[in-house]
C-alpha cells in the first residue's frame, strides 16, 4: 500500500489519490475484525468501531499533510523557497552597471 502512494503522492491530485487509495484499503481491511474465531458479538462491533475511528481520523489528518504539487512551470518562476526571482538593481540607483561604461 506505501508502494502505491508514494507512486500516487506525485501527482497532480496526490490528496484525492491518498483518500481514495486509503478508503480502499479501510475497506478492503474491514473484513479482519469479523473473522476472529472465538470473539463475540459485542467484541466484533467495538472492534469495528474502532478500526473506523481510525480511519475517520487518520485518513483527513494524513491527507492534510500532503503538499499540494507545483506545476513545472511554477518552479521555473520560483525561486528556492517557492518565492519569485527578483533581478537585484546595482547600488546607487544607476541603471549601468559599474564596469559598463
Amino acid at each position: 500500500m506505501w508502494r502505491a502512494l508514494s507512486h500516487r503522492a506525485h501527482r497532480r491530485n496526490a490528496r484525492r489519490a491518498w483518500i481514495l487509495t486509503s478508503l480502499t484499503a479501510l475497506a478492503v481491511s474491514l473484513p479482519a475484525p469479523l473473522s476472529g474465531h472465538g470473539v463475540t458479538g459485542t467484541d466484533r462491533l467495538a472492534l469495528i468501531c474502532m478500526h473506523l475511528a481510525a480511519g475517520t481520523v487518520l485518513i483527513p489528518v494524513l491527507a492534510l499533510t500532503i503538499r499540494p504539487s507545483r506545476r513545472p512551470a511554477d518552479d521555473a518562476v520560483a525561486g528556492p523557497g517557492g518565492q519569485a526571482a527578483v533581478a537585484a538593481k546595482p547600488a546607487g540607483g544607476s541603471a549601468h552597471a559599474a564596469g559598463s561604461q
